[in-house]
């Protein structure tokens, strides 16, 4: 049994149990650790070293390369010169979309040749996630952004993206392994 953690939710005693009857793969150190933390009901199994292991996240670096040209994107969003800050990833709580709003406008007081790139979509169309969408939007009008924020949606074409982006900001309030900086 091989199971993927990719996040620090730390397990009750039947997941735990069932889990240690193999070996954990975590995708990063702190995810490791996590898991390794000895817990009140360890007399059950108790994790053991060699049976939680980091195997990091791979990437396809080939696809970096020889990246199509990034005018086809600047036309597609009508970017005629300005700089680009953006945001990758699913919109959710937290990757806090909400606070690189807040950065935009407070950014876009001081510099008017500048766009602003929200890249992804909701992980799914659960209620909790599309209200978190809605907000974001609401608060993209709210700051009188609506006219410099692009929100792109899903995209497959993050190496083009990444190449017109001139600053890429992170603002998840945690990352098990933060692809897009990778």
């Amino acid at each position: 049994l091989i199971f993927h953690l990719r996040t620090s939710r730390l397990y009750d005693t039947l997941e735990r149990f069932i889990l240690l009857q193999g070996k954990v793969v975590c995708v990063s150190e702190s995810i490791r650790k996590q898991f390794l933390i000895k817990q009140r009901y360890d007399f059950l199994a108790r994790p053991s070293d060699d049976k939680v292991v980091t195997i990091y996240d791979g990437r396809d670096l080939r696809k970096f390369i020889n990246v199509d040209d990034p005018d086809r994107i600047k036309r597609e969003f009508n970017l005629n010169g300005e700089k680009i800050i953006g945001i990758i990833g699913a919109i959710a709580k937290i990757k806090r979309q909400d606070l690189f709003l807040l950065i935009a406008n407070e950014v876009k007081r001081h510099n008017s040749d500048i766009k602003f790139l929200i890249v992804g979509d909701t992980y799914s169309n659960h209620l909790k996630q599309i209200l978190y969408k809605h907000e974001i939007f609401r608060l993209c009008e709210e700051l009188g952004l609506k006219n410099d924020v692009i929100f792109t949606g899903y995209r497959d074409d993050i190496p083009l993206l990444l190449k017109l982006i001139d600053i890429l900001v992170v603002t998840s309030k945690r990352e098990a392994l933060g692809g897009v900086i990778i």
